[in-house]
């Protein structure tokens, strides 16, 4: 008795180590990746990954700093997202306009929502 257990248990393990290998060999195509899924969304959709730096000297405020560096100043930056390190996404436009801090390009934002993938 205590073998034929021993057999269908390796026999199980057995069948459950296969379908595992299977599934890795006959979906080459399906790989796991670190991207957020909302990140092919919102940048089809026009949004750029920023990150919302506190600014404040000089006559600045807080600012948005994309990926490359660039730093956008708003002009509408609601009160909810006036906090330092935020990672967003945005969409905005030129604004044209001057302002005493001069870091960066003066925009206004269209939209804006928090990243919710790292």
């Amino acid at each position: 008795m205590k073998n034929k257990l021993n057999n269908i248990a390796l026999l199980f393990f057995s069948l459950v180590f296969i379908s595992m290998l299977q599934s890795c060999f006959l979906f080459p195509g399906v790989k796991s990746t670190h991207t957020a899924p909302d990140q092919d969304t919102h940048e089809q959709n026009g949004f750029v990954k920023a990150t919302i730096i506190n600014y404040t000297f000089d006559g600045c405020s807080f600012m948005l700093q994309l990926g490359d560096g660039k730093k956008l100043e708003p002009v509408n930056l609601p009160v909810e997202f006036r906090k330092d390190n935020i990672k967003v996404w945005i969409k905005y436009q030129h604004y044209k306009g001057t302002s005493i801090c001069m870091a960066g390009e003066m925009v206004t934002v269209i939209a804006i929502e928090t990243q919710t993938s790292p």
